[in-house]
């Protein structure tokens, strides 16, 4: 049985209140037979049921102490043993010190975790999707069945206490709450994050991670000392700038091979891959101007949109059955959503491209004005999808909630770079 003296600590937490039940039992067992002309030693023998008087009080002690308290905690000692594992396991994550926190199960979270048991590393796991854990809580690990974007979360893994936090996570609102919670409630703590984006990495780092790990990057290093070997194979076409498929399932194979400590995707190898061999063509200063007011306007007719869902998510009872109307346009709202984060990428791609490649220019301030105005709308549309977000995982739109939360992040995320490049542009001096 592993960790024998953390479950027995977490054991005794939780049957406190029986236990005290128990001890003033037989405390005023003891005072009891003192007061009726026992000494102490012989009192305790008697309150201890090694020693029963034949009276009628004593039989009745005996009787109820052993049949009511003693089958009280047999009860609860079968409850934790052979059906709480959930709950045992959440308060051995309690009692956890010097450990290391790992926030997702995700294939990198379970190689972490492998390596915490095979070496002997405490460590606490919080996940929120109890089927992929249900094995590691039945063997009694210490598990936390939670969302670690709860503000209870990760007090309930002891973070207080914590030697380091690994993110192994992707949803980008967990990254930033929970480096952003571990800053302030343990200064000391190391924290170390997987990144799937790499302008997340600057404001992750900000918030206080002392490491941040992109998966695309680290694909592009591993990529790179590949193109020439692969352009002598003809295993590409560069006409359009993009690999064909085949030959990104190469890389993908070739770069995990290498590097078996990132959870590549293949999407995350497409991205390297064609911001290696992409010839981003720049506009002009004006058409940029226009294209940011276009964005501009298709956030704020989104972010009516976002209102709305949850406005109607606070609306549903799951006790009514489906709203099928309601899963529809939520569909289409996250749709929407993704293919407005995708746009406003593109577009800061671009507008950094201009910046590069451009000289001072008169019409700069007039980008500057419209890239300040995306950003403050982007920011609205940030907020309400957070909170709309909330209200759709309490209506049990999990994942739903997640996606809506994240793509608004990252909708923000592309105009707060945006400005900036709008900024450097507009103090450019001719």
């Amino acid at each position: 049985m592993r960790h024998p003296v953390l479950r027995a600590r977490a054991a005794i937490y939780r049957l406190r209140w029986p236990l005290s039940l128990i001890g003033l039992w037989l405390a005023v067992g003891v005072l009891v037979y003192h007061g009726r002309g026992a000494s102490w030693d012989e009192a305790l023998l008697d309150a201890l049921y090694l020693k029963v008087p034949p009276d009628a009080w004593a039989q009745g002690y005996s009787f109820w102490g052993q049949s009511l308290l003693f089958g009280v905690l047999v009860a609860f000692v079968v409850r934790e043993t052979q059906e709480n594992h959930a709950e045992r396991c959440r308060e051995m994550a309690r009692h956890v010190k010097n450990h290391t926190i790992i926030i997702g199960f995700t294939h990198l979270g379970q190689r972490l975790v492998e390596h915490c048991m095979a070496k002997s590393i405490p460590y606490v796991l919080i996940e929120k999707n109890r089927d992929v854990v249900d094995d590691l809580v039945r063997l009694g690990e210490p598990v936390l069945v939670d969302d670690a974007k709860t503000k209870d979360a990760l007090p309930a893994a002891n973070i207080e206490h914590a030697k380091r936090v690994i993110l192994a996570c992707n949803n980008i609102e967990t990254a930033l709450l929970v480096t952003k919670r571990t800053r302030e409630a343990n200064p000391a703590c190391q924290i170390i994050v997987r990144c799937g984006d790499d302008e997340l990495v600057e404001v992750v780092q900000g918030l206080g991670a002392h490491n941040v790990f992109s998966v695309s990057q680290a694909a592009f290093q591993h990529i790179v000392p590949l193109l020439s070997e692969l352009e002598e194979e003809g295993s590409k076409d560069l006409e359009s700038g993009v690999l064909f498929v085949p030959a990104l399932a190469a890389f993908a194979v070739l770069a995990q091979a290498q590097s078996p400590y990132f959870e590549l995707q293949l999407q995350d190898v497409h991205a390297a891959v064609f911001h290696a061999l992409q010839e981003t063509r720049s506009g002009s200063t004006e058409e940029a101007s226009r294209r940011v007011q276009t964005l501009d306007g298709a956030v704020g007719q989104i972010r009516w949109t976002v209102q709305d869902l949850r406005r109607r998510a606070g609306w549903i009872d799951p006790a009514r059955g489906r709203d099928w109307f309601f899963e529809a346009d939520l569909r289409q709202a996250r749709h929407d959503l993704a293919d407005l984060a995708l746009r406003a990428k593109a577009l800061e791609q671009e507008i950094n491209q201009l910046v590069r490649d451009s000289g001072a220019d008169p019409a700069s301030a007039k980008l500057s004005a419209a890239a300040h105005g995306l950003r403050v709308e982007a920011g609205r549309l940030a907020d309400d999808g957070r909170w709309t977000g909330r209200e759709l995982r309490r209506a049990g739109f999990q994942d739903d909630g997640d996606e809506v939360s994240n793509s608004s992040v990252t909708i923000l995320l592309s105009a707060f770079h945006i400005e900036q490049a709008a900024q450097r542009l507009q103090r450019r001096k001719p």
